[in-house]
């Protein structure tokens, strides 16, 4: 089953009686939401979609209820293909399947229709909804997706401005995207990202007379001020106690498999800097302290780890979404990158921490 819209299905699940109000409020902390009822119905609509997976003549196969009737019989089989990040546009043009769903909007259900794709990778099964809108702000083109093309309910905008702001491929990148709750800036002026409205396929966007007090866990803004806890020390550990000093953030967790895989060259990184001039910053979310420590031993970390809870919320406050994210701070408290990794990472730290 996929959801398609992961806060009605969550919803009518509990007003049906299908989960209890510890799963409920724990899914609510989880997303960092705020039931908004006015767009939530309480009787069952098509907020899922059913996908069959099985075998033929030993070749691996899967259906989608495109229709959304709960009957596959009269779906066509197909064969997901591999995974493959470079080309994942044409791919998606290919074997895109056009599903049908429901939303609530104004009051009302919405009969509606999107692209799904889905592909294969080590047994798994992987999707996205490639779809996006595009608009204009002044005189910027802006691109906008939801949530990584992870969101059907068309919430979570991400912007982006294609004048000038995005990659030589073309497209922009996790650094260049402007989330919910974020600051876009288009010539002299600046928004703060407030939504998307589905009925009328408009943006909502608020001007903001001026930045110059106003924090926000994007590049070439004052980072967020946050104290809390090492978890292995007992210390105390806060962004303002660090003011002179190159910070890099590591928002990560012991469930999360690329963030395991990229410990090592994060420690071979921290032997070869001055720790005189920069620190690392372990930001745990959605962990428990017990599993947390264990795996803080076993990859035998040397930098301060934090529990982001609901004392600190420092994920909440970074508005962190996905893991791993890296956020590179600068000595006067400012963002400097954001999502660098790897060779690219260490190139940076070597470039700006001389």
């Amino acid at each position: 089953m996929i959801w398609l819209d992961m806060y009605q299905f969550a919803y009518q699940n509990w007003k049906a009686g299908n989960v209890d109000d510890s799963w409920f409020n724990t899914l609510k902390k989880n997303w960092n939401w705020k039931p908004d009822l006015a767009s939530l119905s309480s009787a069952p609509i098509q907020s899922s979609v059913f996908v069959a997976t099985g075998e033929v003549s030993g070749e691996s196969k899967i259906v989608i209820d495109t229709d959304n009737d709960g009957d596959v019989s009269d779906e066509k089989q197909f064969t997901p293909p591999p995974y493959d990040f470079v080309h994942l546009d044409s791919l998606s043009r290919l074997y895109k399947q056009t599903v049908k769903y429901q939303l609530f909007r104004a009051g009302r259900v919405v009969d509606c229709e999107i692209p799904l794709f889905v592909a294969s990778d080590k047994g798994m099964l992987l999707y996205n909804f490639p779809i996006y809108a595009k608009g204009k702000i002044n005189s910027y083109d802006i691109q906008i997706r939801f949530f990584g093309f992870m969101e059907a309910s068309f919430q979570r905008p991400q912007v982006a401005l294609s004048d000038g702001n995005t990659s030589d491929r073309g497209k922009s990148d996790s650094r260049e995207i402007i989330s919910e709750r974020q600051l876009l800036t288009a010539g002299d002026s600046t928004y703060k990202v407030e939504g998307f409205d589905f009925p009328t396929k408009s943006l909502i966007i608020k001007r903001v007379a001026s930045t110059d007090s106003i924090k926000s866990p994007q590049v070439n803004f004052p980072a967020e001020h946050f104290r809390g806890q090492d978890i292995i020390s007992k210390k105390a550990v806060s962004l303002a106690d660090l003011k002179g000093k190159w910070v890099l953030l590591d928002f990560w967790g012991s469930w999360c498999a690329p963030c395991i895989q990229e410990m090592p060259m994060l420690k071979q990184l921290y032997q070869k800097v001055d720790k005189n001039k920069i620190e690392f910053i372990g930001i745990a979310g959605r962990d428990k302290p017990d599993q947390l420590v264990k795996t803080i031993k076993r990859l035998a970390l040397p930098w301060p780890q934090i529990l982001s809870d609901d004392k600190n919320t420092i994920v909440e406050k970074y508005q962190i979404e996905s893991y791993p994210t890296t956020l590179l701070i600068n000595p006067e408290g400012v963002i400097v990158a954001k999502d660098i990794r790897g060779e690219t990472l260490e190139a940076a730290l070597l470039q700006f921490v001389k």
